[in-house]
């Protein structure tokens, strides 16, 4: 059976720990499970396991990542009859040099990163590659300690461009928190009479058209070098006409997709910001939620005692799709 891993990324003192000690004190997310806990960095704040309302808990350090490896992880489930794994990930490291370590039978269910709003547009202007790479892989982004009436638009902007799909809450100074509901402007062109969508824009893209089928009306658009199967052909949707454009390939690239000579999307292999055990292409696994509890809820009640973090997933037990 495939074992969930919640993974916490972020810099030190940006309220990784607070957020898992009050998660784990979570009887929704807490319910008995027996729990790993891997803890790669050490800050001021300290776990304390006499809270949680079930003692299945088991916390390990790792002192030394580099000198980790998959046979220590595997050994440590076993150990504590572990169904899942709650990680706190090293701010200064690369999730990837975690998450390359894991057993094939680990699979990321959700991965959150913190950042302190006082200090990560620092550590965006002199550690860009690590500010990236946790949000590329983050579900959601908390910016904690923001001023009240601070501008959020610098912290937006960064998510954003990075990661086009990942929810932001913003934790203010007072205790209030807000979610992001900033509008972004489409990353296509949609007044052009040919519209290009990129393969990563493509979930953009349908959810544009479903919602305002009349701006697509008689366009033709043409989609990356994945072809979606709803565009192949030219689909209806609410009735507005959708045409596919495709654009000439070299001769030399084509791989048999019997659309005549030199045309046809080119089959091309997704980027991969880290390896999974699942084999799934860039970005967390997302589809192994057996038995998991919807962090976000646990930090909106812990917080408020209100389940604001509903709105993104679904607190119901999942199976593998």
């Amino acid at each position: 059976m495939p074992i969930p891993v919640y993974g916490f990324t972020g810099f030190l003192e940006a309220g990784k720990t607070k957020f898992i000690q009050e998660t784990l004190e979570d009887p929704r997310f807490n319910a008995g499970e027996r729990t790993l806990l891997l803890v790669c960095e050490e800050g001021e704040e300290e776990y304390d396991s006499t809270t949680y309302p079930h003692k299945c808990v088991y916390q390990e350090i790792v002192e030394d990542l580099d000198a980790l490896t998959t046979e220590d992880l595997a050994a440590m489930v076993k150990k504590y009859h572990a169904q899942r794994v709650v990680v706190e990930l090293n701010g200064m490291r690369m999730a990837g040099d975690f998450y390359n370590k894991m057993p094939q039978d680990w699979q990321i269910a959700q991965e959150v990163m913190f950042a302190d709003s006082n200090t990560i547009l620092s550590y965006n202007a002199n550690m860009r590659q690590l500010v990236v790479d946790k949000l590329s892989g983050a579900e959601m982004v908390v910016f904690n300690r923001v001023p009240l009436g601070a501008d959020i638009m610098p912290y937006h902007k960064l998510a954003r461009a990075v990661n086009r799909r990942i929810d932001i809450v913003y934790d203010y100074v007072d205790g209030s928190t807000q979610f992001d509901e900033i509008e972004d402007p489409l990353p296509f062109d949609i007044s052009a009479s040919t519209i290009e969508i990129q393969d990563e824009d493509y979930a953009l893209f349908y959810r544009d058209i479903t919602e305002e089928p009349k701006k697509y009306d008689k366009k033709i658009v043409r989609p990356g070098t994945v072809c979606h199967d709803l565009l192949r052909g030219g689909y209806h949707l609410h009735g507005y006409p959708v045409q596919m454009g495709r654009q000439q390939q070299p001769e030399a690239e084509k791989l048999g997709h019997g659309h005549g000579p030199g045309v046809g999307p080119v089959p091309q292999p997704l980027s991969r910001r880290r390896p999974h055990p699942d084999r799934h292409g860039s970005g967390p696994c997302r589809t192994c939620r057996r038995g998991s509890r919807n962090i976000l809820n646990a930090y909106q009640t812990a917080r408020h005692g209100t389940d604001h973090g509903a709105r993104f997933l679904s607190t119901d037990n999942e199976k593998p799709r």
